[in-house]
């Protein structure tokens, strides 16, 4: 027992891993709730928005992952800043990040008014495509809002006080599942919106949490790392921020195609299909989402060790946090394959018949059962190395494995003409996909190389 008891205080033990991790877990969770409440509410509004919303979804996850890959990395610089004990570098890194948040703003309101004629020309049917436009036109609006909320909280992250995260986020998110259900049916001077209400209600979302990190990160308490004085753009300091966050960015921006290519390949095979892997999509969040959470906990507490210039107690930090992830995923595995219909209760869709929907979603809750344990492993390692500074590799790996799963899954789709089988070898080609990326990550890892890196410009290091 005083084993156990010293090995949970250690350093880069289990309870300082958690006492970041929770906030972050409960920060996802909300985003979590957030989503699977948008998809449940256009389960019961109708079917086709609930096809759209998944293709739609993921396709403005994509348009925004570059930008919003860059201004995560913000939390590393902040993590190894404040471990060097560099304070007043880190209000100008996140300056940087809240610069390309405003400029992105045009791009994206521009891009969203063409989503239709993006889905049409991607093959969907004419009214999917009318949906599909509806709601991408809908999240353009808060897109924007996305960048500079990754940049700001970036500021508390990486410093370890992720509390002010988890309030935030959770404020945010109760407030999207009450505009959520007011949009979507109405109530009273609030007309019925449907698809685009849900879209709305995210953005506006976005925005008010924005404006709350906003608030907080200008305080004049936190003027002693420069919140207030360091708002200039500043070109070397972006040039060596980019550096290391476009890798993150394409990593992001990768992942996200990949996705996007195999939701819009399942939707152009089956509606139905396309159904049944939104709502699996939103299950899996109740792992994914507080997984990555975790993740986050392990690059920041990597980022501070390497920037003491103590990689050892970061490797403690990284495997500690592997048995975490694993714990949690396990749990969920195990519910995936033994009681997958427990899932599905809240799910209905009134004047449809669901039972084909429901019997595709338990068919690939198996395939997610079995990808999920090497999903926390990619996970971890992927922000370990990329907390030390190591995003190139990250990006020369996601390339390598995403191009094969593509590919792979392309010549399937050639040799099995039936819809089910296409449907079927798409989940087991996102399944090997997952598995390969946790695979070559965790090598990495124990090449050891990402400790002789580091964000820190060289006239910090001692």
């Amino acid at each position: 027992m005083v084993s156990l008891k010293t090995w949970w205080g250690q350093t880069c033990g289990p309870a300082e891993i958690l006492a970041i991790a929770l906030p972050l877990i409960a920060s996802t969770i909300s985003f979590t709730l957030m989503q699977f409440c948008d998809r449940l509410f256009m389960s019961w509004y109708s079917t086709d928005a609930l096809a759209a919303a998944l293709p739609a979804g993921v396709v403005s996850w994509t348009m925004t992952s570059l930008p919003f890959g860059i201004a995560c990395y913000g939390s590393t610089f902040v993590a190894q800043y404040f471990g060097a004990n560099q304070h007043g570098r880190i209000g100008a890194i996140i300056w940087q990040s809240i610069w390309m948040g405003l400029i992105s703003i045009p791009v994206y309101l521009a891009i969203g008014v063409f989503g239709e004629q993006l889905f049409l020309a991607l093959g969907h049917g004419t009214e999917l495509s009318r949906l599909e436009g509806v709601y991408f036109l809908a999240l353009a609006f808060g897109s924007g809002a996305l960048i500079l909320d990754a940049g700001i909280s970036a500021f508390f992250i990486g410093r370890g006080k992720t509390n002010v995260v988890m309030v935030v986020n959770f404020v945010g998110a109760g407030l999207n599942v009450m505009l959520d259900f007011l949009l979507i049916f109405g109530w009273g001077p609030i007309p019925e919106m449907g698809i685009w209400g849900a879209g709305i209600a995210t953005s506006i979302s976005m925005w008010i949490k924005v404006a709350i990190f906003g608030y907080l990160f200008l305080q004049s308490k936190y003027e002693q790392f420069g919140t207030r004085s360091g708002y200039r753009l500043d070109w070397k300091l972006m040039r060596r921020f980019l550096s290391f966050g476009i890798p993150n960015g394409i990593q992001f921006l990768i992942e996200g195609l990949a996705i996007t290519f195999f939701v819009v390949a399942i939707a152009k095979i089956s509606e139905t299909a396309a159904a049944a892997s939104a709502i699996v999509f939103s299950i899996n969040m109740l792992v994914f989402y507080p997984v990555f959470g975790i993740g986050m906990a392990c690059a920041t507490l990597v980022g501070q060790k390497i920037g003491q210039g103590d990689a050892a107690m970061a490797s403690r930090a990284t495997w500690n946090t592997l048995w975490i992830a694993l714990l949690y995923t396990i749990a969920f595995v195990v519910a995936y394959v033994g009681i997958p219909g427990w899932f599905l209760i809240a799910h209905s869709i009134e004047g449809n018949d669901f039972a084909e929907i429901e019997t595709l979603t338990i068919a690939f809750l198996r395939y997610v059962a079995i990808y999920s344990l090497f999903d926390a492993v990619q996970i971890v390692f992927v922000n370990a190395i990329k907390g030390a500074g190591d995003t190139r590799f990250a990006v020369v790996a996601t390339s390598v494995a995403s191009t094969l799963f593509l590919l792979v899954g392309i010549c399937g789709s050639v040799l099995f003409p039936a819809a089910e089988a296409q449907v079927n070898w798409w989940w087991i080609c996102l399944t090997g996909w997952v598995c390969l990326l946790g695979v070559v990550y965790l090598i990495r890892f124990l090449q050891g190389r990402w400790k002789e890196m580091t964000v820190l410009e060289p006239s910090l290091l001692v």
